[in-house]
């Protein structure tokens, strides 16, 4: 098909989100992302009309014929037939593509300017030693998806940053009639959240999840505000460095960022990490896909140019604030 070798080299060739789209529109060909297959059906379709009258005419016909006959009609249409795997994959690829340009968000990476071992997993691993926050499951507690990505403030400050799904199984159970627990099933959550590095070290917890936090960050601290008091808790090392280090401007910023999530934020007390783990998924796209699919390239444009991700680009907001 013609029109996948175009899209296929129209990703290539394109440098922004704008590029892929200008290059959609005007196409000036035929637009169809479609394999019609009429042919293998109807091969198929004679083959079954064959079987279903040597089947009747059997007593004059060798019915093995028929058979054989429907049998070379379907591996003929087998090997004719075009599957629609291709034009999911280069929609799916230009979706990742456009996500990449539009948002600089790239999937299964780490941030190149941090330096880091050998294996990215090693690297997720000593992360997530550092913010044990990564233990609400019983079964299972991994970052199976990440992605990396640069926040750049007014000033022109860059942060690396790496994105996160963590996923996590809990055991639900339940008593059996002679008091012991018997495993039902398996519940399977996930939460989202950043690493945000270059960070100065605040050793400064802040919840609105939970009451209180683990070792270094033992000290609850209370702001002037009632309000954000009640809205969400906040922990350090040292008391006499919370309060140095939690200004008025700063607690309107981290009170501005729970109001829209819940979740956990630590900046690490002696790393320049910050982490945020939370309930949005910030990987969630938003756009109008055609409810019958996507079968030409006016439908394809109109659904790669209302790509978009308001979760992540609101926490970036906020996040971005809360660092400057």
């Amino acid at each position: 098909m013609q029109n996948l070798e175009r899209l296929w080299q129209i990703d290539a060739d394109a440098h922004t989100a704008q590029d892929i789209l200008d290059a959609l529109h005007p196409w000036g060909g035929n637009p169809e992302l479609r394999f019609h297959n009429t042919l293998p059906f109807f091969i198929v379709l004679c083959g079954l009309m064959n079987l279903i009258g040597g089947a009747i005419l059997s007593t004059y016909i060798p019915f093995s014929l028929s058979v054989l006959w429907f049998m070379v009609c379907c591996a003929v249409a087998y090997m004719i037939y075009e599957p629609h795997r291709p034009i999911d994959d280069i929609i799916s690829h230009l979706e990742m593509r456009i996500k990449l340009l539009k948002f600089d968000v790239q999937y299964n990476q780490i941030p190149k300017i941090i330096k880091t071992p050998s294996s990215d997993q090693l690297f997720i691993n000593r992360l997530k030693h550092y913010f044990p926050l990564f233990d609400r499951g019983a079964e299972y507690n991994e970052i199976d998806d990440y992605a990396a990505t640069i926040w750049t403030t007014r000033e022109g400050q860059d942060f690396p940053v790496l994105l996160f799904r963590y996923h996590y199984v809990t055991e639900l159970n339940v008593p059996n009639l002679d008091g012991t627990r018997q495993n039902v099933k398996e519940i399977h959550k996930d939460a989202w959240g950043a690493f945000v590095f270059n960070i100065s070290p605040l050793g400064l917890a802040i919840s609105n999840r939970r009451k209180e936090f683990f070792y270094p960050y033992k000290e609850e601290w209370y702001t002037s505000d009632i309000q954000i008091n009640r809205q969400v808790k906040v922990f350090g090392c040292k008391r006499e460095l919370i309060a140095k280090r939690l200004s008025p401007a700063f607690t309107l910023k981290v009170a501005n960022l729970f109001e829209h999530v819940q979740g956990d934020l630590i900046s690490h007390h002696n790393e320049h990490i910050m982490c945020f783990v939370g309930d949005r998924n910030l990987f969630k796209v938003r756009a109008n896909k055609p409810k019958n699919g996507i079968h030409n390239i006016s439908a394809l444009r109109g659904y790669l140019r209302t790509l978009d991700m308001p979760d992540y680009e609101k926490f970036k907001k906020n996040m971005i604030e809360l660092i400057t």
